[in-house]
């Protein structure tokens, strides 16, 4: 696409794409289901088949008509919320959640206050298993009960995977006990 630049058609450059019937069925499409916010639309194909382009297309347009939209083209994502937390960063979230509590959060406990998987809506407090918006000894001892569970074990307790990495480990221990140290919920 830099190419383009010098010849003056800058981010004009999908006017000047030529649609067959097969694009233009896709692009009208996915059209519709953003104008009337009926779910979610999907373009796939092989290789070298225009998704990008078409991508770039809807984009531009959506633009264009003043909507918010966000081009992602790199689908190697490291975990399962780096997808979502790409896309809040390219949509220029706010920087406070709907209760007003400042974004990006440390969701993870990692110490780093990026946006990692923290950066989702919550009703729940950090560290409450239970769910009673108290971090308390019962809360430590059902994270204790599943250490190292998995989904699909006879221990999974998807509450007390707290960091949501689809595993019960030492990080969602910390969490729940850093979070009961500093009374942060109630």
């Amino acid at each position: 696409m830099h190419g383009f630049n010098s010849f003056g058609i800058g981010k004009e450059l999908y006017r000047y794409l030529f649609l067959t019937p097969v694009h233009a069925t896709a692009v009208s499409k996915a059209e519709f289901v953003v104008q009337t916010k009926k779910g979610v639309a999907a373009v796939f194909g092989d290789t070298g088949t225009g998704k990008s382009s078409l991508a770039r297309l809807l984009h531009q347009k959506f633009l264009d008509h003043g909507l918010h939209s966000a081009l992602v083209t790199n689908p190697n994502y490291l975990g399962p919320y780096s997808l979502l937390c790409t896309i809040a960063l390219e949509l220029a979230r706010p920087d406070t959640d709907e209760r007003g509590f400042s974004r990006p959060s440390d969701g993870n406990g990692d110490g780093e206050a990026v946006c990692d998987i923290g950066a989702y809506e919550s009703h729940r407090c950090a560290g409450d298993v239970n769910g009673n918006d108290v971090v308390e000894a019962s809360d430590v001892r059902l994270v204790a009960r599943s250490m190292h569970a998995r989904p699909g074990s006879s221990r999974w307790n998807d509450a007390a995977d707290v960091n949501r990495d689809s595993v019960v480990d030492a990080t969602d221990l910390h969490i729940v006990l850093r979070a009961r140290k500093a009374g942060t919920c109630g």
